[in-house]
């Protein structure tokens, strides 16, 4: 799946990305999904069975829950894209899943030393704030997939990006919003066009009735948008990443070196 650096567009990395998700779709799309929506079928109907102060220590643990699975999903996203990348036909769910719990503490470390520098460069001045959100970009990637955490990540997500060119980078994730944002419109759309209908056709006795009847369906369907922004944005960026990495194999080796 690698291909020569002439060939690395944001149109690429999007196609690959696209073509994963269209093999790899139960992993990649249906298991977050159904997470999600089990995570959200419990909360709801929980307040009926158990009563309020159970839903809320419930939702509690299912809120850490969901964090830990997300965060170690992430990782196996990356995982399973990597080994595409180099040619494997075939992913295993349960290995990337055990893959991704294992660099879960890892993982939190990158994200609370880069927020902490983020937060610092942005009380500086705006832009810098800004540029390094660019460069650091690439941080969780190499936490995930090269074994590394913390301050040393963002050292070579800022060699990568400023290798590999910042306004790339930066064109190829304002790519990535614009698609976001195109996956979102149907269900914005579907939402808004059901709530009129609804509107119209019911009095106003049963409409409170059925805005309350209509809560978990429209979760439903948030979730699925959810699901599918964060499964083209997990592919996307874990490509992205690859690219960078091959394209700037001899300076990226020699910066983990000297760390």
């Amino acid at each position: 799946m690698a291909t020569s650096s002439q060939q690395n567009s944001t149109d690429l990395i999007a196609k690959m990305a696209w073509d994963t998700l269209k093999t790899q779709w139960e992993a990649f799309f249906l298991l977050p999904l159904l997470v999600m929506v089990g995570v959200n079928a419990l909360n709801y109907f929980s307040l009926d069975l158990l009563g309020q102060q159970k839903t809320i220590l419930i939702s509690i643990l299912m809120i850490i829950a969901e964090v830990v699975f997300f965060g170690a999903f992430g990782t196996a996203m990356a995982k399973w894209c990597s080994e595409l990348y180099s040619g494997k036909k075939e992913i295993d769910i349960a290995s990337g899943l055990r893959f991704g719990l294992s660099r879960f503490f890892p993982l939190i470390w990158t994200w609370i030393v880069s927020f902490f520098k983020l937060c610092l460069w942005g009380m500086l001045f705006v832009l810098p704030g800004y540029y390094h959100v660019i460069t650091y970009s690439q941080s969780f990637k190499i936490t995930q997939l090269e074994g590394l955490s913390g301050g040393s990540t963002n050292r070579l997500s800022q060699l990568l990006v400023e290798e590999s060119g910042f306004l790339r980078t930066l064109g190829n994730y304002s790519a990535l919003l614009i698609l976001n944002y195109l996956l979102f419109i149907p269900l914005i759309l579907m939402g808004a066009l059901t709530t009129i209908l609804l509107t119209l056709i019911t009095s106003p006795e049963q409409l409170e009735v059925l805005a309350q009847n209509m809560v978990f369906p429209f979760t439903v369907i948030i979730s699925i948008g959810i699901t599918a922004v964060t499964a083209l944005t997990g592919t996307f960026g874990s490509y992205q990443y690859l690219i960078y990495r091959d394209e700037n194999k001899k300076v990226f080796d020699a910066a983990k070196k000297a760390l």
